[in-house]
């Protein structure tokens, strides 16, 4: 679809207080679009030849310890031209954006987005890392799955499995599968320990309630 036709499209889904974002393009130019009610942004447009794209980026800082990168310190979005220059459509800690839904929406019209995190190092440099989106919004996130292991895991156990050794061993193993992954998606490993240890407790905790709970359930049916 040609730009000079092009409609709005929304980077975000439906928000009750109607705070969603949109961009608009038209005529070569794009529009910043902020949610009627989002009166922390201002409507910002800017140049958008043939060959651009969008970028979300999110700074990244140290929340726990020098080096964690786990605290969200501001979001940006900005247009990326061919030859690399940038130009900033919309600033604010609160610029939420449903990558998958704002991916979706923009691919239908032909523009690239791309969203990333970044800190700074040592020496002042950005280090990157692009985030993975999603391709359908009706897809589950793996970490979704991994992170409500405990329930779902202790649920199937508890209905099927009656010694304790082995209960156990499976939440073992399923809380070990979930510290790989954090620790594979963590920005470093003092920052990935520091959430396995905080998480071990909750997860352990869920878990057993799930194998109790569960166990209880089927044994009220089965006296019935």
């Amino acid at each position: 679809m040609p730009l000079s036709q092009s409609p709005r499209v929304a980077l975000g889904r439906y928000d009750l207080y109607r705070r969603t974002p949109s961009v608009e393009l038209q005529n070569g130019k794009i529009k910043f679009l902020p949610g009627q009610w989002a009166k922390e942004f201002e409507s910002t447009d800017a140049a958008f030849p043939p060959g651009s794209r969008l970028e979300y980026r999110i700074q990244k800082g140290d929340m726990y310890f020098a080096g964690d990168h786990s605290q969200a310190l501001g979001r940006t979005l900005w247009v990326i031209e061919p030859d690399g220059s940038r130009r900033l459509l919309a600033s604010g800690f609160i610029l939420y954006l449903d990558l998958t839904v704002a991916a979706r929406n923009l691919q239908k019209l032909g523009v690239p987005f791309r969203a990333v995190t970044f800190y700074e190092g040592p020496n002042g440099e950005q280090v990157e890392t692009e985030l993975s989106i999603s391709p359908s919004r009706l897809r589950i996130p793996m970490a979704f799955v991994l992170g409500s292991s405990n329930l779902w895991l202790g649920a199937v156990a508890g209905l099927f499995i009656h010694r304790v050794s082995y209960l156990i061993a499976i939440g073992m193993i399923a809380f070990l599968v979930l510290a790989i992954a954090t620790v594979r998606s963590a920005s470093s490993i003092r920052a990935a320990l520091l959430k396995i240890i905080s998480s071990l407790p909750i997860y352990g905790a869920g878990y057993a309630v799930a194998v109790v709970l569960v166990r209880f359930l089927a044994s009220d049916l089965a006296g019935g």
